[in-house]
């Protein structure tokens, strides 16, 4: 059976340090191959490996080009793409759009195992969750850490109706790419407090996920603790079935908790997001 995505895309995770010096992370960065690894989709089924390799080529030395490929030899549509550096990497990403053989491609920065097994990893999104939010925090506060991977449209911590601080916020970016790098070098820390910072999950994707739940005759019981456990396994076979296929950055966003908030039953009211008729929290 022909590899999936994300088992070409594993490989170790490093974590980010914003106490480090610009040398010492460029220095971690480098030495890591997660950080100059590139998933290239949308590719023109005739795409030879030397012609992505020369086009990749312009933008900085490059170590492995491998366009993935079935059993029988044909290409599948995606390759990926091991620059020498990181900074090619970011080079390569400035200068899109990308033509090869006539067709647009779709890069990204590949991501280590354990975020592409998320519901989330796979998609392509402007929007970042930030959870774990103390009170204390502003939205300048997020703005002045969160800028230096983009230019940021939007922020905004979330209250209630009564005022009240509900401990997470939303951050668009104009770039997907920014959330890529946002995602790529967690944790993230603000005056020493790590925050829970993920993509925000489009409305309609959770919508699709409900249904995959329900047709399955789960008992509501057990919905989202079930759901918990199932989303880590729906891109994976997702992405076998349809190895080309990209997701748009639909809005409005919902987000999907981590586990610990799926423990106890979620309240209409309070201080937690309202619910879909799934019993999945949604932000309006």
């Amino acid at each position: 059976m022909a590899s999936s995505i994300v088992d070409n895309i594993e490989s170790p995770s490093l974590t980010s340090n914003p106490s480090a010096s610009e040398d010492e992370k460029s220095s971690i960065n480098n030495s890591d191959e997660q950080y100059r690894k590139l998933f290239i989709g949308g590719l023109s089924y005739t795409t030879a490996d030397d012609k992505l390799k020369e086009y990749c080529s312009k933008y900085g030395e490059i170590i492995e080009c491998v366009i993935m490929r079935d059993r029988e030899g044909r290409s599948r549509g995606f390759a990926f793409v091991n620059f020498k550096d990181r900074a090619m990497i970011d080079n390569f990403m400035a200068h899109r759009p990308h033509i090869i053989d006539g067709r647009q491609i779709e890069p990204k920065r590949a991501m280590p195992r354990e975020e592409t097994l998320k519901t989330e990893g796979q998609l392509t999104v402007k929007k970042i969750f930030i959870g774990a939010i103390k009170d204390e925090l502003t939205e300048d506060d997020l703005k002045s850490y969160f800028q230096t991977f983009g230019n940021i449209i939007e922020c905004k911590i979330m209250k209630t109706k009564e005022d009240k601080f509900r401990g997470f916020a939303f951050i668009t970016f104009d770039d997907y790419d920014s959330v890529d790098r946002c995602i790529l070098e967690k944790p993230h820390r603000i005056n020493g407090k790590e925050l829970d910072v993920r993509k925000a999950i489009p409305r309609e994707q959770t919508s699709r996920m409900n249904g995959f739940i329900l047709n399955n005759s789960m008992n509501s019981h057990n919905l989202n603790t079930d759901f918990y456990h199932l989303q880590n396994r729906y891109p994976t076979h997702l992405m076998i079935n349809h190895p080309t296929l990209s997701f748009p950055a639909f809005s409005p966003y919902a987000y999907l908790p981590p586990s610990n908030y799926l423990s106890k039953p979620m309240p209409l009211m309070g201080t937690t997001p309202a619910t879909t008729t799934n019993s999945l929290p949604l932000i309006l």
